[in-house]
């Protein structure tokens, strides 16, 4: 067993690559880039679909995070 370790990243300027399954961000040169690292998750659940709803509540919340700090410069 390994554990997840949970990662989301926002940029200043980047292109979103909308046709892509996870709307790829991908910064602009120069652009100022944030990167928000969680504490490691250890998947013990045999309920693989409760385990993988946490783990995307995880994410959603660090997205919000890393997005927030480029809002509040505005």
């Amino acid at each position: 067993n390994y554990p997840i370790i949970p990662v989301a990243t926002s940029a200043e300027k980047a292109w979103i690559l909308k046709q892509t399954w996870c709307r790829y961000l991908l910064p602009k040169p120069f652009s100022r880039c944030c990167v928000v690292m969680g504490k490691p998750i250890w998947i013990h659940d045999t309920n693989i679909e409760e385990a993988v709803k946490n783990l995307n509540r995880t994410m959603n919340e660090y997205t919000k995070i890393a997005d927030i700090q480029f809002i509040k410069q505005q």
